[in-house]
């Protein structure tokens, strides 16, 4: 008889969090383009050495550089201690959701999934800085803190934000979601807070500013990942709550297993399917 998945991590009280900066954050930091942060540092030194001996005007700098040499010297001859990895789950994984008593059987991808992507992008050379881009970002920052405190009720896995690079000043901030199933965030969708933010944005015709989302709705059977030495991201960072009658208590589990397990160690056997490509019954 084949054992069931080994999970990688252990339960935990409370949904698991990883450290995650916020949208704005991102947004903010491609606004202030890489030259214009040069700029801004060296306006702050001619500063410095026009009220300051120039001895103490370059300490500032000195004392920067010298911090950052000396921590990449100490993470690079001590990888493991530096932030670089923390949280990162070693060997081959994979995501499959447990059931609510724990379990995580030995059939992959036995649960249907929803992908959803959200979006905002803002199409002005000031970014963040423009008309109206404070309220539209405050909405969406409203709106994933919500769906974070509501993570259960709305049938919500996992949040991930990504920057798109597709041209120079990539202000489009792209939030994927996972949900086990479309019904949750329709239901979101038609609640006040979702409806509030959507009709500010039609009222307030900011052409400059756009938003989008994709839904796409995977059955059982028809989706495959593999993390490898990977600080947890998209389905991984997943969080499911379990049955507190039978756990003994609230507990989340995470969906990453060991890979390695013979029903998840080829990209066919993770979509449940035979060598020859065929889905098996």
């Amino acid at each position: 008889m084949v054992a069931g998945f080994k999970p990688k991590l252990d339960l935990t009280s409370s949904a698991r969090e990883y450290e995650n900066p916020s949208g704005l954050f991102l947004i903010l930091l491609d606004t202030l383009k890489i030259q214009t942060r040069i700029l801004l540092g060296a306006l702050i030194q001619v500063l410095l050495c026009s009220v300051l001996p120039m001895r103490l005007a370059i300490t500032p700098a000195c004392l920067l550089l010298f911090h950052s040499i000396i921590t990449t010297v100490l993470q690079v001859r001590s990888p493991r201690s530096s932030h670089f990895q923390d949280d990162v789950v070693f060997g081959r994984a994979t995501s499959q959701l447990p059931s609510g008593d724990g379990s995580y059987g030995t059939q992959p991808a036995k649960d249907s999934i929803v992908f959803f992507n959200l979006g905002i992008q803002y199409n002005h050379p000031l970014g963040v800085f423009s008309q109206g881009a404070y309220e539209v970002s405050r909405y969406y920052m409203k709106m994933e803190k919500n769906l974070l405190a509501r993570r259960e009720e709305l049938g919500l896995l996992s949040i991930s934000k990504w920057h798109a690079s597709e041209r120079q000043s990539n202000n489009t901030l792209i939030i994927t979601f996972y949900f086990k199933d479309v019904e949750s965030i329709h239901k979101f969708a038609q609640e006040e807070l979702h409806r509030e933010a959507l009709d500010f944005y039609h009222k307030a015709k900011h052409e400059h500013i756009g938003v989008f989302h994709e839904t796409m709705i995977v059955p059982a059977k028809n989706y495959e990942n593999v993390y490898v030495n990977c600080r947890p991201v998209l389905m991984g960072t997943s969080a499911v709550k379990l049955d507190d009658e039978k756990s003994g208590g609230e507990s989340w589990a995470t969906p990453l297993v060991n890979a390695n397990h013979p029903n998840l160690k080829t990209q066919y056997a993770r979509l449940s399917r035979h060598e020859n490509g065929a889905a098996k019954e």
